[in-house]
């Protein structure tokens, strides 16, 4: 999962502007791509091929606040598909609540606790709980 998401100020202010444009953006990632170069792999926009670069990530991050989150998928991939230096501001790993208690030897349970109490970042996605990085 690869997702872009817009804060809901910006996402108002572009409606105002007459642009529609999701809260939550899907990507994928893929090396089966004429640009993927040396396996680094692409990001598309779904059921495209146009390809979401680090260009159109940093404007907008920077204009707009969007943030990244990936799951299921190596950081190399994303920053390599992204051309962006590791640790890029504005992209994130995140978890499914069953990975998060996996990786931290809890129960699913006890991550749920964490986010009822606001004890762990978290974000809904799609009717799952992704886990922002620590």
């Amino acid at each position: 999962m690869i997702r872009l998401l817009y804060p809901d100020i910006a996402i108002a202010t572009l409606r105002q502007q007459g642009i529609k444009l999701k809260k939550i953006q899907a990507l994928r990632w893929t090396d089966q791509h004429p640009q993927s170069h040396y396996g680094l792999g692409v990001l598309l926009y779904p059921k495209s091929a146009d390809i979401f670069g680090g260009q159109t990530f940093i404007a907008s991050r920077d204009k707009w606040g969007a943030i990244l989150i990936y799951n299921d998928i190596k950081s190399d991939k994303i920053y390599g598909a992204l051309g962006l230096p590791p640790n890029t501001t504005g992209i994130m790993q995140g978890w499914t609540t069953t990975q998060y208690a996996e990786t931290h030897d809890i129960s699913p349970q006890y991550v749920h606790e964490m986010c009822a109490t606001a004890k762990i970042n978290f974000i809904k996605i799609d009717k799952t709980i992704i886990i922002l990085q620590e």
